[in-house]
């Protein structure tokens, strides 16, 4: 198991309760703003939110292409 699905289970059984991907956020963030610090500087959690998408999307970006790359390569060889 890896850091980044360590708690895709949690995450997971979260997303099928709430049912959509507003949802879950709805909850994630219900949670911050209930248990913690996160909202008190609204521009400092605006920054990470940003940038931890902006990580993600990159990762995402790199993951597809890789798939792909190593789709064509298995196309060749067949």
């Amino acid at each position: 198991m890896t850091e980044d699905n360590k708690f895709d289970g949690i995450l997971m059984t979260m997303l099928q309760q709430k049912g959509t991907i507003d949802g879950f956020f709805d909850g994630v963030f219900g949670f911050l703003r209930r248990s913690t610090d996160f909202f008190v500087n609204q521009k400092k959690a605006e920054e990470i939110i940003v940038n931890n998408c902006k990580i993600n999307f990159d990762k995402f970006t790199n993951e597809t292409k890789q798939k792909q790359k190593e789709e064509e390569r298995k196309k060749e060889e067949a």
